[in-house]
Parts: structure tokens; C-alpha cells; sequence
């Protein structure tokens, strides 16, 4: 399409090309399909896998698989996978964070210090 590593993917291009979509639970259908919706396009899903390694992998070996994935994760690696990375051709909103754990440990004291170590680190993620 034209469009140098770094530039807007074509909307166009984006929907017509089969995607890699990582999902943990088998579902074919994530934040991007939810913001592609509000503009009335669809894409296509081809590949899901339960982890964004394994969706990078596959887009990596791969001639024609896309994949939409966190910009910090796609930018640590697409050098040594050998990928170029693009704006999407559209907004596509942060998924919230959540973090789980048995009650028992609500109130142990290393318990409360990790999550507090977690939660500011991820912060400004």
C-alpha cells in the first residue's frame, strides 16, 4: 500500500487482510472488532491464539497475517522478529487491567507490597 513502518494503515487494507488475534478464552472477537464495528467494517480473523507472543510469531512467519497488539509489546518485538509496526487506521480504546487473587491474602503484608510494586509499575502502561 505504500505506507512506510511507522505510517497509518490503510482502513481498507486493515479489514481485508486476515488477522492474528490473541484470546484467551477462543473468542474471535476483541477491542478492535468493537471499534471497527462503530464505523460499520469488520475484519477478517484467520488465526487465534491464547498468547500475543504466539501472535507475533505467527504474523512473523507469515506473508499475509496482521495483527493488531499493544504498541509496547509490538515495538520490543518486531526487530528481532523481524516486523514492521504501523498506526492503526483507527482509535482502538485501552482495555482495562485487572488483577486477581484469593481473598486469603488480601491483608499478608508481601502479598499487599507486590501488588502495590505491580500497580505502580503498570501505571503509566
Amino acid at each position: 500500500a505504500g505506507v512506510a513502518p511507522g505510517g497509518r494503515f490503510p482502513l481498507d487494507l486493515f479489514c481485508d487482510l486476515p488477522h492474528a488475534l490473541r484470546s484467551v478464552d477462543g473468542s474471535v472477537t476483541g477491542y478492535v472488532d468493537v471499534a471497527l464495528a462503530e464505523l460499520g467494517r469488520t475484519r477478517r480473523v484467520a488465526l487465534v491464539l491464547p498468547h500475543f507472543a504466539a501472535v507475533a510469531q505467527a504474523v512473523s512467519q507469515s506473508r499475509r497475517l496482521i495483527a493488531a497488539l499493544p504498541v509496547q509489546f509490538a515495538r520490543a518485538v518486531a526487530e528481532p522478529l523481524g516486523l514492521d509496526v504501523f498506526e492503526p487506521p483507527l482509535a482502538i480504546p485501552a482495555p482495562e487491567i485487572h488483577a486477581f487473587w484469593h481473598s486469603r491474602h488480601d491483608a499478608n503484608p508481601a502479598h499487599r507490597w507486590l501488588r502495590e510494586q505491580v500497580r505502580h509499575v503498570t501505571a503509566g502502561l
